[in-house]
C-alpha cells in the first residue's frame, strides 16, 4: 500500500507522450494549447483614434479653452477602413472614427464632445495633453512578442485574439478518449425500477461528468456484470478505441472482483494496487503500451474520492 502523493507520482511517470493536433480556431474552442504561440504583427496594426471627435496638431489647440476655443478647418475625414491620405496643413483638421487610422501629420485626437462645429470648421474648446486620445501601432504588443503559451486553455477571448493575428490552425493536445466500465451484476440503468438487491447505476454518470470537466473524452460507456468473461471481454473491446479505461468496482478482494485477474490476462502491467485513503482505499492502476488503466471501488464516494484525488 502506498500513500496518495507516491501514486500521483507514479501515474505521472507512466503517462505517455500526449498527442498533438492542428485544427482551425473554432474547433480548438476548450482545448489545451500544445505550442507557444507568438505575435505575427504588431497590435493595433497601425495607429488610431481612440474617439470619434478630430485629429489635430497640437500645436494649433494647445491654447484651446471653453472661453477662447481655436478654430481650425476640416478639410477630410479618416473612417474605419477608409483613412485619409493627403497632408493636413497646421490650421486644419481630419474629422475622425474610432479605429480610423490617424493621418501621420497629425498627433492628437479631440474627442467631438470638446468641440462644436459650424460648416466645414470646428472649434476646439479643450485639449487636455499631446497624444491624447491616439493608439499606438505596437503599443498594446510587438510582432514576435509571446501571446500563448502551452498548457494554456483556448477560450473563446484567447481564440479571439488569434484570429486577430490572422493564425488560422492552432497545435492542441488532443483530449484522451476515455471509455468507462462500470462493474456490478446489481446494476441496473437509473430509468429502470430496481428489483429486490439492485441498484440503479449512479456511477457511470458521475464518472462521465467529471472525465468531460476534466478535459476527456467519453467514447463508450458500458456496465459489465460480476463475471470474470464478461470484465475480461469488455475490457479487450475497450481497449480496441481508448487511451484511458475507468472501471468502478471489481478491484476489491471479493470472490466476484474480476478486475485484477482480468487485466493481467490481458497483458496489463499493475503499476499499484491500494493506496493509503479512505474511502477509496483499492484504487487500481495498470498500463499497457499507451493505454492506462485506472480501477476505481465500486462505492459512488470513494469512486469520486480517488478520482478526485
Amino acid at each position: 500500500m502506498i500513500d496518495i502523493q507516491e501514486a500521483l507520482q507514479l501515474i505521472a511517470e507512466h503517462i505517455p507522450e500526449p498527442k498533438i493536433q492542428e485544427l482551425s480556431l473554432a474547433d480548438a474552442y476548450q482545448h489545451i494549447l500544445a505550442k507557444p504561440i507568438r505575435a505575427k504583427e504588431d497590435s493595433p496594426r497601425f495607429t488610431n483614434s481612440a474617439m470619434d471627435g478630430f485629429a489635430v496638431h497640437w500645436e494649433d489647440v494647445r491654447e484651446a479653452r471653453p472661453e477662447k476655443p481655436v478654430k481650425l478647418k476640416i478639410v477630410g475625414e479618416s473612417r474605419a477602413g477608409k483613412p485619409f491620405t493627403a497632408p493636413v496643413p497646421a490650421g486644419h483638421c481630419i474629422q475622425m472614427n474610432t479605429g480610423a487610422v490617424v493621418p501621420a501629420d497629425c498627433d492628437t485626437i479631440i474627442p467631438v464632445e470638446d468641440t462644436h462645429q459650424e460648416g466645414n470648421s470646428v472649434f476646439i474648446h479643450n485639449a487636455t495633453r499631446k497624444g491624447q486620445h491616439v493608439r499606438y501601432q505596437g503599443e498594446e504588443f510587438r510582432k514576435g512578442t509571446l501571446l500563448l503559451d502551452a498548457g494554456v486553455e483556448l477560450t473563446a477571448p484567447r481564440l479571439a485574439l488569434l484570429a486577430s493575428q490572422g493564425v488560422e490552425k492552432v497545435p492542441v493536445y488532443l483530449p484522451p478518449r476515455v471509455q468507462i466500465l462500470t462493474t456490478g451484476s446489481e446494476l441496473v440503468p437509473i430509468s429502470q425500477q430496481p428489483a429486490p438487491g439492485q441498484i440503479r447505476d449512479s456511477n457511470g454518470l458521475m464518472l462521465r461528468l467529471i472525465v468531460e470537466k476534466s478535459g476527456g473524452r467519453v467514447v463508450a460507456q458500458k456496465t459489465v456484470p460480476d463475471d470474470p468473461t464478461a470484465t475480461r471481454e469488455a475490457i479487450q473491446q475497450a481497449m480496441e478505441n481508448a487511451d484511458v479505461i475507468l472501471l468502478s468496482g471489481g478491484v476489491s478482494v471479493g470472490p466476484h472482483d474480476h478486475v485484477k485477474t482480468a487485466i493481467k490476462e490481458l497483458g496489463f502491467e499493475i503499476i499499484f494496487w491500494k493506496i493509503k485513503q479512505k474511502p477509496g482505499k483499492p484504487l487500481l492502476f495498470a498500463r499497457k503500451n499507451a493505454i492506462l488503466l485506472f480501477g476505481l471501488p465500486g462505492n459512488p464516494v470513494s469512486a469520486y474520492m480517488t478520482f478526485t484525488y
